[in-house]
């Protein structure tokens, strides 16, 4: 459980700390295929997690890089925590660390506890996502941000 519970214990503050800055790059950087493992605060049971970030930096912004947005999403996953709640934190975690003009964040969950127990439901996923800034406001933004990371399942 240590392992599985790390986000709990080890710093991740300065994962977002190596950045530099956007030297006018503004265009939109998107990760996919994040695949990380949680828990669930309810059942102790394994949640499989498929993440997709994105972001646009601002003039006085910053880019990290895309090891550093991996390890984020991997860290906070590492905790007791609602998939609502983890999309919330790495969506807010970029937004303080990186200034951007927007980010966007969409997370497809599968469940221990609709697996394992309940419903029994293998197959079944369950999609969150937050946007913020551009990724809220333009309609256009949102769009190229979701096409971007295609098929998530």
């Amino acid at each position: 459980y240590r392992e599985m519970l790390r986000g709990y214990y080890e710093d991740f503050t300065e994962i977002l700390d190596k950045r530099f800055p956007a030297d006018g790059y503004d265009e939109m950087i998107v990760k996919t295929g994040i695949n990380t493992i949680g828990m669930c605060p309810h059942h102790l049971l394994p949640i499989r997690y498929n993440v997709s970030i994105g972001y646009i930096p601002s003039d006085s912004g910053y880019v990290v890089g895309i090891s550093k947005i991996v390890r984020l999403a991997s860290h906070l996953s590492a905790r007791l925590v609602l998939q609502e709640q983890l999309t919330i934190d790495i969506a807010d975690a970029l937004e303080s660390g990186l200034k951007p003009i927007g980010v966007g964040v969409v997370i497809v969950g599968s469940h221990g506890c609709e697996t394992y127990r309940g419903v029994l439901m293998p197959d079944s996923l369950t999609t969150t996502s937050r946007m913020m800034g551009a990724f809220k406001k333009d309609l256009n933004t949102r769009s190229e941000f979701l096409t971007l990371i295609g098929d998530i399942k």
